[in-house]
């Protein structure tokens, strides 16, 4: 959870678990659940809320004339984006999950930078035994087990009028279809519905 007014980001220590974390586990798992929600949090410091608090916590606009018009250009591509999934005949309120989206799309790209980084420093991990995925697949494949989901057909469509997140399958299809490096891990068709030509990228 991030906190605008404190400017600081809190995590319960129970998360420091499965799915999201293992300790001493492949770095790969704990880089795209951990790594990509610790990315998401931070994010919305940058948001349409965090945006109105500084650095101090306090009520204060601190982006340019610039800087605002060039974050709604950027977010008009994911506003069509997630307006445009469609879960059991009910469609995505685009305006309403705009922040957690952005969010997700943000923590995912920066925990695979940190991801990357990781590989620069300490070198390649080793395949995971008898799983023949390689290891940019399992950072992905971790990142969207975490979201794994049941709903009754009444629970999606509450939580799709009320809920400021997408439904667990847009989070996980909606940021993925945005990633050069996950298309380029799975090898999926350019203009395939999770490599789409064209891609929202706003942080």
């Amino acid at each position: 959870h991030y906190s605008p007014t404190r400017n600081d980001v809190i995590f319960p220590i129970a998360m420091f678990n499965l799915p999201f974390y293992i300790p001493d586990g492949p770095s790969a798992v704990n880089f795209g659940a951990m790594g990509s929600i610790i990315g998401h949090e931070i994010t919305h410091a940058f948001d349409l809320q965090g945006r109105q608090y500084d650095g101090q916590g306090k009520l204060s606009n601190w982006w340019d004339e610039q800087t605002a018009q060039n974050f709604m250009q950027t977010t008009a591509c994911m506003k069509e984006q997630y307006s445009n999934i469609n879960i059991r005949g009910v469609k995505i309120d685009g305006n309403l999950t705009l922040d957690e989206n952005i969010a997700d799309n943000s923590g995912l790209r920066a925990a695979m930078f940190a991801y990357q980084m990781y590989i620069e420093e300490f070198g390649e991990e080793l395949q995971l035994p008898g799983v023949n995925m390689s290891m940019y697949q399992v950072f992905y494949t971790s990142y969207a087990q975490m979201y794994c989901s049941k709903w009754t057909d009444h629970g999606l469509y509450y939580h799709i009028l009320t809920d400021p997140h997408s439904p667990g399958i847009a989070r996980v299809n909606g940021a993925l279809s945005n990633s050069e490096t996950f298309n380029w891990a799975f090898k999926c068709p350019l203009d395939s519905p999770m490599n789409p030509r064209v891609k929202c990228e706003v942080w």
